[in-house]
């Protein structure tokens, strides 16, 4: 019977809580989601040591490894992802393109 519990909260590099997050415990296959508080909590873990890969939007994934012995609580802080976004150009020009050469009116 395993009986260890692994809690912790996602903060970003501000010290602000990341509601949303995913916490995935690779060794088990489960899986939580970080509520209002940025707080998540596994229970029944057996003794032993585990690998934690944490996710959200617009962050870079974090994987941490974690000795579990009964309660273990941790802090996890993600990093933003810089990309480049490919460049948008807005015009107020307008182009035509033809006109149609198959049309009926209404009447």
């Amino acid at each position: 019977l395993c009986t260890n519990s692994l809690s912790g909260r996602v903060l970003d590099e501000k010290n602000q809580v990341l509601v949303g997050a995913t916490i995935y415990i690779l060794e088990v296959n489960r899986g939580k989601v970080s509520d209002l508080q940025g707080a998540f909590e596994f229970s029944e873990l057996c003794s032993g040591e585990y690998t934690l890969e944490i996710k959200f939007v617009g962050y870079q994934t974090k994987q941490l490894h974690v000795a579990i012995q009964k309660a273990v609580t941790v802090e996890i802080q993600l990093v933003p992802e810089e990309k480049l976004l490919n460049e948008i150009i807005v015009s107020d020009h307008i182009e035509s393109v033809g006109k149609a050469s198959n049309f009926q009116t209404l009447t």
